[in-house]
């Protein structure tokens, strides 16, 4: 292979291919803008000639003067063709693969894995079977139930939209008013993917004690949700922006008249918000609004992969009121406890931009309150070289004298996976992240299929997230289930969707076996975070020494 031919673009992805020898390691860090470095190019040139002389890649080949990256897409483009969309749904089908190399065999077996295909030895195959499950699925008899039907897809944001869109294809994009769709075909639906954009409707401001009406009941008002283009100002009230008083403005109203639209034309809306009470008042909202024109049913998923989303399509379940009534309390708690005292403090200290909250203000006070008790405290001098605290207030050097009192080793066990307030503190320590920071990268990955959703209390491992941790660690694993609950549908740990590290998922990105979007090196930093906490926890224990 001519090395010096190769172009930055496919030097960066040997590189990442490579990326545990340790020669590689000091050229990691520049890998995205490599082509700033033109000195670096030709020693990575050079260093990849020596390093690929034994031809150690796993997923693509390197022979004579090529290098051989299986197509992937082009297979399952091809390959799709065996089967054929129906009003039964999809009928069956079968490839097979003929190559002679058993090195691009196995990188072709190794690149199909990325995409959720297992490629099978035909000595494994059944083919009696086979042949029968083919004739059966295009032969059969059309049912009412077999049928294959148009679906309104909901979703909060765009981003998600446009990701399970392409889990089954390449979609038709459409544009139905003020909402862009996504139309693709998948085993059992005609999918109509769009975005609501989060909630449609919040309590009012206009009317009751801050949106709820008091009576011999209470009743919580809602109003849409606009929006000032020209500040961006969020409020319920109608009329022109209270902030700056533009007259600009978006409303969620329209976008509830579009999604209305389209539930008549479908028949069925499968609602697939976030799986917390947020989404599931969201869904409820949806429902209430779409009910009279179509059958309603909610999809819940906990990370966006296509093999989570197929799940959910095939269990679909009903609104989950208990879930909806627990936000609507909290929402008004927010009203009723954080928007009276954001008032309150407008009007002491005559400025609008100040807020408290049902919880910021009480943990204010305790912080206030521990903060009091530490002055009362005696005063120490915390030795963080040391780990000790040595009573006294001291601000000059002094001598101190060390003695070792013991030396033993400990046998210990990894920490679990990350749960939410965990990856808050971690992201904070580690990487100098603020909550909302975080929140907001975590939910980027999250929409972006990288991550498990990162809203949870839970540090439980599912069946999926013990095979992909297999996976990545081969010997060195050993099964943790870590938390308790229910099965595959409870909420788990905050996991990586793949086997990937963040240099695999660099990448994967290069080569566009994935494309997320806006992914930034923070992103990939908290990535990083997440993956080695998890990889972690399924580790066997280890040995350290105490002193």
């Amino acid at each position: 292979t001519d090395y010096d031919r190769i172009s930055p673009s496919l030097l960066r992805i040997l590189a990442l291919s490579v990326k545990d020898d340790e020669r590689i390691r000091d050229y990691l860090p520049i890998l995205p803008k490599l082509e700033n470095y033109p000195d670096k190019i030709q020693e990575l040139k050079e260093l990849i000639r020596e390093i690929y002389k034994n031809n150690i890649s796993r997923d693509f080949v390197i022979e004579g003067e090529h290098i051989i990256f299986p197509d992937v897409r082009t297979y399952i483009q091809g390959s799709g063709r065996a089967s054929r969309l129906t009003v039964r749904g999809l009928t069956k089908g079968a490839s097979f693969i003929f190559e002679n190399s058993e090195k691009v065999i196995q990188a072709f077996r190794e690149r199909a894995s990325y995409y959720d295909i297992e490629i099978k030895n035909l000595k494994d195959v059944d083919f009696e079977s086979l042949k029968k499950e083919i004739e059966e699925s295009r032969s059969r008899k059309v049912e009412s139930i077999d049928l294959i039907r148009p679906a309104l897809f909901i979703v909060e944001s765009p981003t998600k939209a446009r990701l399970i869109s392409r889990f089954f294809g390449k979609p038709s994009v459409k544009i139905y008013g003020n909402i862009i769709a996504y139309e693709i075909p998948t085993e059992n639906f005609i999918l109509i993917v769009t975005a609501c954009l989060g909630h449609v409707v919040d309590l009012s401001t206009d009317r009751g004690f801050y949106g709820v009406e008091i009576g011999e009941d209470f009743v919580p008002i809602y109003s849409s949700i606009k929006r000032c283009k020209k500040c961006n100002y969020q409020y319920t009230s109608e009329g022109a922006c209270p902030k700056c008083g533009s007259n600009d403005i978006l409303d969620s109203k329209d976008r509830i008249e579009d999604i209305r639209k389209l539930a008549s034309q479908a028949g069925l809306v499968i609602i697939g918000t976030d799986p917390d009470a947020e989404g599931e008042k969201i869904a409820w909202d949806i429902h209430n609004f779409v009910s009279p024109l179509a059958e309603v049913k909610r999809a819940e998923f906990h990370e966006v992969t296509a093999r989570a989303i197929r799940e959910a399509l095939q269990n679909l379940r009903d609104i989950d009121l208990n879930r909806v009534k627990a936000q609507i309390v909290r929402r008004i708690e927010d009203r009723w406890i954080g928007f009276a005292l954001s008032h309150k403090l407008w009007e002491r200290f005559n400025k609008t931009n100040l807020s408290a909250g049902r919880v910021q203000t009480p943990v204010l006070g305790w912080i206030i309150e521990q903060e009091n008790k530490y002055r009362k405290r005696r005063k120490v001098n915390i030795l963080p070289e040391l780990g000790i605290e040595v009573e006294g207030d001291f601000d000059k050097e002094v001598d101190v004298e060390v003695i070792l009192s013991s030396d033993r080793e400990e046998l210990r066990s990894p920490l679990p996976p990350h749960t939410t307030d965990e990856l808050l503190r971690d992201a904070s320590r580690i990487l100098k992240l603020s909550s909302g920071e975080t929140m907001k990268l975590a939910q980027d990955l999250f929409e972006n299929g990288l991550i498990t959703y990162h809203r949870t209390d839970s540090n439980r491992v599912s069946d999926v997230g013990l095979r992909i941790a297999k996976e990545y660690l081969g010997e060195d694993f050993q099964s943790r289930r870590w938390g308790t609950g229910a099965g595959e549908g409870a909420h788990e740990c905050i996991r990586p969707t793949r086997a990937w590290d963040r240099y695999m998922l660099q990448r994967m990105i290069y080569e566009r076996v994935i494309s997320p979007e806006n992914i930034t090196k923070k992103h990939l930093a908290l990535y990083d975070l997440i993956f080695k906490r998890f990889m972690a926890s399924q580790c066997r224990d280890f040995t350290v020494r105490v002193k």
